[in-house]
C-alpha cells in the first residue's frame, strides 16, 4: 500500500512478527508481540507497544506531553475495499479525539 503525503510516500510492510512503517525515508518496525519498542521524535522519545487484537493491528505509543505522559493509538484493518488507519489522542481538554484515514490502492 503506498500513499502519497506531506513526508513522501508511505509503504507498509506485514512480515512475519512485525509490521513497518515507511514515510519518506523513515522506518518504523513494531513487533506484533507487545515487546515494547523506543524511538527517537522530534517530540521526544516514544514507546510503542504493538499487536494484533482479533483482525486489527493496535499500536500504543505513550510520550511525554505538557502535562505528563500522553497515549496515542493507531489501530490499522481492512474496511470494504480500504485499508483503514484509526487514530485515537488525548485532545485539549482531555476528551478522546479520533481520526480515520482510508487507504485505497491506486
Amino acid at each position: 500500500m503506498r500513499s502519497g503525503g506531506p513526508g513522501g510516500p508511505m509503504t507498509l510492510a506485514l512480515e512475519g512478527n512485525t509490521f513497518s512503517v515507511t514515510n519518506g525515508t523513515n522506518v518504523t518496525t513494531y513487533r506484533l508481540d507487545g515487546t515494547p519498542s523506543t524511538s527517537d521524535t522530534p517530540n521526544g522519545q516514544v514507546t510503542s507497544k504493538a499487536s494484533w487484537k482479533g483482525d486489527r493491528i493496535v499500536i500504543e505509543t505513550t510520550g511525554q506531553g505538557p502535562n505528563g505522559p500522553t497515549v496515542t493509538t493507531a489501530t490499522w484493518y481492512i474496511e470494504g475495499d480500504s485499508l483503514v488507519r484509526e487514530t485515537s489522542l488525548p485532545g485539549p481538554d482531555g476528551e478522546l479525539m479520533t481520526r480515520k484515514t482510508f487507504f485505497k490502492r491506486g
